[in-house]
């Protein structure tokens, strides 16, 4: 089956059956440096193949179907090359499986993460495409952040925000960035960063523990520009599942994280699939809801 990636990507998917997961740049290593340099294939047309083919391992990983992934690249014109969007790809993903799953992630706390699915210099693609619509290097960093979370990019997600939201330098993510524009929505991406790491013991206990820790210092006593929307969308989402509408009933007028915190730990912890389908679609609508906010300027000059 020939699946086309991204809202322009040249690169050809061919999916075929295999009998277990494969970790996504496993399968990158052995098929996509396998890929022809004959025929007009350029080396930049086959790292775009690596890439967008990582995109769709991940997903089709987080959906649990049991497929592995083969890349051919065929030769495209200068001007396709130059439309094909890491993000755009990233974002369509998102839409077209409407979920980005909940975790129990273990997190590795190191500057170059070798188990992570997606990996530092992914990321650091991300970050340049986003400076090279115009984003402040703060908003782009925050933003590329985002889209590693909606990739299972944990590790990769906490390096890019760690210093825009923590005071003192680590080891993983460098010198704190003194002044941020962006501190707040950094430290609501360590929100989401330390939920999908879980029940797993990090830094400062389990991931649940710190992920509220960081929503105290992400909100206070104050709501988030999103939230609104998000409270819209959850009574749509959460529609015909027990758990999760209780949960939302629970809430007050505003959305309330520490409650969907516990809707996602409950999920984890019980299995019940439809609970955790609810929880991973409403975790797809924030992660896109606050990268939109973040690279708000980038949306409208698209749009332009």
């Amino acid at each position: 089956m020939a699946l086309q990636v991204g809202v322009s990507c040249p690169v050809r998917v061919c999916i075929g059956s295999v009998n277990q997961f494969v970790r996504p740049w496993g399968i990158l290593k052995s098929q996509v440096q396998a890929l022809p340099r004959s025929s007009g294939t350029s080396p930049k047309q086959c790292r775009l193949a690596q890439l967008f083919v990582g995109v769709c391992v991940v997903f089709r990983q987080g959906r649990k179907t049991r497929h592995g992934i083969m890349a051919s690249c065929s030769p495209i014109s200068r001007q396709e090359e130059t439309a094909c969007s890491l993000i755009d790809g990233i974002l369509q993903n998102v839409c077209e499986t409407g979920q980005v799953p909940v975790r129990n992630q273990p997190m590795e706390y190191s500057p170059e993460p070798k188990v992570s699915p997606v990996g530092k210099a992914f990321a650091g693609s991300l970050v340049k495409e986003l400076l090279e619509h115009g984003l402040h290097p703060d908003r782009a960093e925050v933003g590329a952040a985002v889209l590693c979370l909606m990739l299972g990019g944990v590790d990769e997600a906490h390096n890019l925000v760690t210093p825009h939201s923590w005071p003192a330098p680590t080891s993983f993510g460098g010198p704190p960035r003194r002044g941020s524009e962006v501190r707040q929505e950094a430290a609501y991406c360590h929100v989401i960063v330390h939920r999908m790491e879980g029940e797993n013991v990090g830094e400062f206990g389990t991931g649940f523990n710190n992920s509220n820790y960081w929503i105290g210092n992400a909100f206070g006593s104050k709501s988030h520009e999103i939230f609104p929307e998000l409270k819209q969308r959850a009574a749509e989402v959460f529609t015909g599942c027990a758990e999760a509408e209780s949960a939302l009933r629970s809430m007050s007028c505003d959305w309330d994280p520490r409650v969907f915190n516990r809707l996602c730990a409950k999920a984890l912890r019980s299995g019940n699939q439809a609970l955790l389908d609810s929880c991973s679609a409403m975790q797809a609508h924030e992660l896109r809801l606050l990268f939109n906010h973040v690279t708000g300027a980038v949306e409208k000059t698209r749009a332009a």
